[in-house]
């Protein structure tokens, strides 16, 4: 599993699954995965633990905050600021980067600065905007990117000319969303156009709509659905299929403020 690859389908506010990767670095400067060249003098490898699945506001390593859950940009808002605070007694190193959802930079989009030291009890802001042929993007449909912000302890110093270091990072994953002009902010009338079919031992869910919709909630016969092990996201006019029975099904969705919609009901076909 790369890093960055996240599942189009996975729940929000979120962090990336347990992974680990192995980074290689010179002196202090440790963001940039390099391949080994097989260099030993002053080069260090880095096993980077990223652990998670935890609420990016809530649970975070050791005080570390982003200040939103998800970003919307557009034609009339091409930038955006993310706000990162660091509330722990120690300082972290954060990277931003936005990627796609097989874990592939996004060219169309830059953080600056994408790397930068947060001391302890501090905060800082980072600026993610539009960048290069925006006319690439689908103009009728929403599209959907993920902002990475990888925080790893600065490095000690070290003797050694050949050291393995072992540091434990956390990486916090936050969705970004392109709107194009056409589509206005979503409202309930948007949040309730999904249809629910039964399919044997599978409910299948289908957007009607031209945006990703994000469940915040969904139950079947008042079972709730574990969002986390199963897809929350519904791609525009697209379906996802859950584990489930019944003839009655219930949800709600997440707004552009991070927050959950009304609580919609309706049938299963």
């Amino acid at each position: 599993m790369q890093v960055g690859h996240i599942p189009p389908g996975v729940s929000e506010p979120l962090f990336a699954s347990p992974l680990c990767i192995t980074e290689q670095t010179k002196g202090n400067g440790m963001m940039h995965k390099k391949k080994r060249q097989g260099q030993r003098a002053g080069l260090f490898a880095v096993l980077l633990c990223v652990m998670g699945s935890f609420n990016a506001l809530a649970a975070r390593p050791d005080g570390v905050t982003l200040s939103r859950t998800r970003i919307i940009l557009g034609d009339d808002r091409r930038a955006a600021p993310l706000g990162i605070r660091n509330s722990a007694t120690h300082p972290w190193l954060v990277q931003v980067r936005v990627l796609t959802a097989n874990g592939q930079d996004a060219p169309l989009l830059i953080v600056l600065p994408p790397l930068l030291r947060l001391e302890a009890g501090s905060s800082a802001q980072v600026r993610i905007m539009a960048a290069g042929d925006l006319s690439v993007l689908p103009s009728d449909r929403e599209s959907v990117w993920y902002v990475h912000a990888l925080m790893v302890p600065p490095s000690s110093s070290f003797d050694a000319e050949d050291t393995a270091s072992f540091r434990v990072g956390m990486e916090s994953i936050i969705k970004l969303f392109w709107r194009p002009s056409v589509l206005r902010e979503p409202d309930d009338k948007v949040f309730r156009q999904v249809r629910f079919s039964g399919r044997g031992e599978k409910i299948r869910a289908c957007n009607l709509t031209r945006y990703y919709l994000s469940l915040g909630s969904l139950a079947f016969n008042g079972v709730r659905v574990d969002l986390n092990r199963q897809p929350s996201m519904l791609a525009p006019l697209g379906c996802e299929d859950f584990a489930g029975t019944g003839k009655k099904v219930s949800w709600s969705m997440i707004n552009d403020f991070g927050g959950n919609s009304n609580v919609f009901e309706g049938d299963i076909q």
